[in-house]
């Protein structure tokens, strides 16, 4: 087997696995995915590739970030927790970085045959799922399996970022029955979602869904609407905050309970935020930022510090208005390599970017080397997916 159709064969196993074995298990995506990017590298390696610096250029946008990241050391709250976080990061980066430069060449069998393996495991996952939801759990806990449902909120989350590129796939005619492949898949999706516990995931699928009906049609104004609206809500979003805590005693009882855990999080942690708006409190700090008693005991759910639930919301408070203003960079940069895809394609990354912005907002700490993970196993399989469409 030549070292092209290895790193082909070992593509095609690890993503098509990722479905059913990575909906317990979503922190294993790292792992997987990473691990991947290194024995690739190494089969290059080995068979005299050079590292391809094109697929990779995105990622220079990143780095500014990145320095402020590890900067932040100096005035951190906690500088061993902040090292911590920047040596997360820096491997996410080198992660993704061997996964994109020394990813595979597909054929359009290959995509095919990934396509229907991420399917069938798709919906292997969607009747696991039901099992436990109809059986409380009862059937993974027998196997040895996580039997907490909180435990598979990342894996449905994950697993929606993958399916971005597929449902693309299908849609624009990998398979013979173009539109019927497309509803096969979105439909297992709706089922799985809407099963499993996740909140988080069913918005994103939502948010997503009307973002790419509306870029069907209107591509070029959305994605200026998208980075409009970015522009406007990131930087007002710690006045939002508390300007929603006036609100909060009103929603209890008409919100779920988890939203206003997250409302009473936001609300200690902005008022950190304005001790020092500028620098912040350093990478990865925010769960350690402490509460008052008065706080404490004024929430229902917020008893012990914690990280925000609100990606952007913890690169105010850790990094500061000097972190937001190195991140938007990258945010836009993101959406000009969507408006970069072919015009079939556009429609859905900028539904994959909708979604990927609705779980910052209400989930993960943004150093959670698996969600970076899950976001480059979607990139590269856009990649994968459209080269094969334009073959």
């Amino acid at each position: 087997m030549t070292a092209g159709r290895l790193k082909v064969q070992l593509t095609l196993a690890v993503f098509a696995a990722l479905p059913l074995c990575g909906l317990p298990f979503g922190p294993a995506y790292a792992g997987a995915l990473f691990g991947l990017g290194g024995i690739l590298l190494l089969i290059s390696a080995a068979a005299d590739r050079h590292f391809a610096v094109e697929p990779v250029k995105p990622l220079l946008l990143a780095l500014p970030f990145l320095a402020l990241c590890w900067l932040s050391l100096i005035w951190s709250f906690d500088p061993h927790r902040s090292l911590r976080g920047a040596l997360q990061l820096s491997g996410v980066l080198i992660g993704t970085a061997a996964l994109w430069s020394f990813a595979p060449v597909f054929s359009p069998k290959d995509a095919q045959r990934l396509d229907r393996l991420m399917l069938i495991l798709t919906l292997v996952a969607s009747v696991y799922l039901l099992i436990n939801v109809i059986w409380y759990y009862q059937p993974a806990s027998a196997m040895d399996l996580p039997s907490s449902q909180t435990k598979y909120n990342r894996g449905l989350i994950y697993g929606l970022m993958l399916a971005w590129p597929q449902l693309a796939w299908r849609w624009n005619g990998g398979q013979g029955k173009k539109k019927l492949g497309f509803l096969l898949l979105l439909a297992v999706l709706m089922v799985e979602i809407g099963l499993g516990p996740s909140s988080t995931a069913r918005m994103a699928l939502v948010g997503g869904l009307g973002v790419w009906a509306l870029a069907s049609r209107w591509p070029g104004l959305v994605e200026k609407g998208l980075f409009a609206a970015l522009l406007l809500l990131l930087p007002a979003l710690p006045p939002l905050v508390r300007l929603l805590e006036g609100y909060r005693p009103e929603l209890v009882g008409v919100i779920k309970f988890s939203a206003i855990h997250r409302l009473e999080l936001w609300d200690y942690l902005s008022l950190h935020l304005l001790e020092r708006p500028w620098q912040g409190w350093g990478l990865s700090t925010a769960s350690l930022l402490p509460m008052t008693t008065e706080q404490a005991a004024s929430y229902l759910w917020a008893k012990v510090p914690n990280y925000p639930h609100n990606q952007f919301l913890q690169i105010w408070v850790e990094l500061g208005g000097l972190g937001m203003a190195a991140a938007l960079p990258g945010l836009w940069g993101a959406l000009r390599q969507v408006g970069k895809m072919s015009q079939a394609m556009r429609p859905f990354g900028y539904g994959a970017f909708a979604s990927v912005i609705v779980v910052a907002m209400s989930d993960f700490e943004f150093t959670t080397d698996s969600w970076w993970a899950a976001l480059a196993g979607m990139v590269l399989l856009f990649r994968l997916f459209a080269s094969c469409q334009e073959a």
